[in-house]
């Protein structure tokens, strides 16, 4: 039986149970509480610029995530994936032409 259990639930066992018993009769929670698997994890330290850090970390708390969440969503998408989940070139594909920036800039704003 696979439960969607809220993220702000699942940070402690107590706050897992609090959840069950809330949503689910006893008998579903037994179920439950046996079919739990404890997932092994690691500590994963990387060294980042403070500034970018922050900024992320920002954009993160906004979002109502920490950057542990964020980390763990990009190592799932790179998992699921099996490749990053976007493009990384050193020539990235110009979104516009000039023309075509300044053609929506007239069409936006007036001409010049």
């Amino acid at each position: 039986m696979a439960l969607d259990i809220p993220a702000r639930f699942r940070t402690e066992p107590a706050r897992i149970l609090l959840w069950l018993i809330g949503n689910l009769d006893f008998l579903s929670i037994f179920e439950h509480l046996c079919a739990m698997k404890k997932t092994s994890s690691i500590l994963l330290r990387a060294r980042v610029e403070a500034a970018r850090y922050q900024k992320a970390k920002q954009v993160f708390e906004r979002l109502g995530m920490k950057t542990s969440d964020a980390i763990n969503i990009f190592l799932a998408q790179v998992a699921l994936r099996d490749d990053l989940p976007f493009s990384v070139t050193a020539h990235p594909e110009r979104l516009q032409s000039d023309e075509e920036q300044a053609k929506a800039w007239n069409l936006a704003f007036g001409e010049y």
